[in-house]
């Protein structure tokens, strides 16, 4: 089933592995070499050759996966270029998750999740702090749940989703916040370059 697959798509990289986290499949996806990949649990495989039904139900994601991810790229039209990997991901339990990650983020991106990475270190500490002195103040209150800790920020170049429209949606909006926190100098090269272009003076 696995060649039948491979032969099929020519574009897609076919990946069977055991996974349990989003960071697991992603590992497979990154070792793509073609247009797009596609990591399915062991598990569900075989329930796809043993059961023609089953069968039909996930080559039939996959053929429309492959069909839409182009339409994506279509739909995105020059941000399309932005685009570093597309892939699909079928857990042991049958579960599809359409993925997609952008290249690398503008520099001023990167300064702004350094800022963002600091202010929750800070924020962390001061609660940790605050609760500190808390259960000092009331050392007999013992039963008290901690506080939730906030999260790190995930890659913010990859955006999954449960269907392809969704995540049309997801890019399209984290391709507007690079839009909207593009550096200036970016934003205003085309418009320097036209200004330093020299003019001629063609009447006589």
């Amino acid at each position: 089933l696995l060649a039948e697959l491979k032969e099929k798509y020519g574009d897609i990289d076919f990946f069977v592995a055991e996974f349990s986290t989003d960071e697991e499949a992603q590992y497979y996806h990154n070792q793509s070499t073609k247009k797009y990949s596609c990591v399915i649990d062991p598990k569900t495989l075989e329930e796809m050759a043993a059961d023609e039904a089953v069968k039909e139900k996930y080559v039939g994601i996959i053929d429309t996966a492959d069909e839409k991810f182009d339409q994506v790229k279509e739909e995105l039209g020059e941000d399309a270029d932005q685009i570093k990997r597309m892939g699909i991901t079928v857990d042991k339990d049958g579960v599809v998750t359409y993925f997609a990650e952008l290249t690398k983020q503008t520099v001023r991106m990167q300064e702004d999740l350094r800022n963002q990475q600091k202010e929750i270190r800070a924020e962390k500490k001061e609660r940790a702090e605050k609760a500190e002195k808390k259960k000092e103040e009331k050392a007999d209150k013992t039963d008290k749940k901690p506080e939730k800790e906030p999260e790190m920020p995930a890659n913010p170049n990859k955006v999954t989703a449960s269907t392809i429209e969704e995540l049309t949606s997801m890019l399209k909006e984290l391709l507007a916040q690079r839009a909207a926190n593009k550096p200036e100098n970016e934003a205003t090269a085309k418009d320097e370059e036209k200004q330093e272009r020299p003019h001629f003076d063609m009447t006589l």
